[in-house]
């Protein structure tokens, strides 16, 4: 059953990081949706191959939950099967919830996908209306509330513009 579950997620990732791919390939010049479809698939590749490795039978999660930077485009990506609403906000909206709101795939998986200006940035998810750090990412900065915001940075050579929304 286990395994199961976790072949699924792994299907759900997949399609919603084709469907960024798709949004590319139709918006950005030079086939970049492709090129970066074939960097994400083979880093999730390893990843599956390393996890099955490591329990013998696959039953480990792909290891992408969490932020990741693919030739320009941050993905944001948390594995919250029991959530009605996931929802990202952090500095690069002004904090506000109803700019980007996560999507969900089938098993549970949500996914947003970003192009942000090359800078250091805070974020939280609001899962089902609670503000949470990123389980997922170790770099944190205080926030004025006592808590913790998660931190990513966008390097210049990963950096691009504007917002890239599947579904």
């Amino acid at each position: 059953m286990e395994v199961e579950i976790w072949r699924n997620v792994a299907d759900d990732t997949r399609k919603l990081l084709e469907a960024v791919a798709r949004v590319d390939s139709e918006t950005a010049p030079d086939g970049l949706g492709n090129r970066i479809m074939s960097q994400i698939r083979a880093r999730m590749m390893s990843q599956e191959t390393r996890a099955k490795r490591r329990s013998g039978h696959g039953a480990e999660p792909l290891s992408f939950s969490g932020v990741r930077q693919v030739r320009g485009i941050t993905v944001f990506s948390q594995f919250c099967p029991a959530a009605k609403t996931v929802v990202l906000v952090g500095d690069f909206n002004n904090w506000k919830a109803e700019d980007n709101p996560m999507t969900r795939g089938e098993n549970g998986v949500w996914m947003a996908c970003l192009r942000l200006p090359p800078g250091r940035y805070k974020y939280r998810l609001i899962v089902d209306d609670r503000w949470l750090q990123d389980p997922h990412n170790d770099q944190a900065a205080r926030n004025p509330f006592g808590g913790y915001d998660s931190v990513v940075d966008v390097p210049a050579s990963e950096a691009a513009t504007n917002l890239c929304r599947f579904g």
